[in-house]
């Protein structure tokens, strides 16, 4: 799971599991798994034990906007080889 914002044309996008988007603030390809019902002030991370709001990469004025689940390309490629292929972006 990604806790950085996913880069928007507008808070309303709508993602799709699948869809191949770029990670804002790493500048790195992700893989949508989900987007949730949750905002980033709701959406509670286990690992860093806060919100993804309260993540200190995350930008304040994205708070109330849906949380986007997703895993980072480099980390597919990563377990299951480069000839795993996402396309492009």
């Amino acid at each position: 799971m990604v806790d950085a914002e996913i880069e928007t044309e507008t808070a309303t996008d709508q993602f799709e599991a699948g869809d191949i988007v770029r990670d804002s603030v790493q500048d790195e390809r992700v893989i949508v798994l989900e987007q949730t019902e949750a905002v980033a002030t709701e959406y509670y991370l286990l690992e860093t034990q806060c919100t993804v709001a309260q993540c200190r990469k995350n930008k304040r004025e994205w708070a109330d906007d849906p949380v986007v689940e997703a895993v980072y390309e480099s980390d597919v490629r990563r377990v299951f080889g480069d000839d795993w292929f996402t396309g492009t972006c």
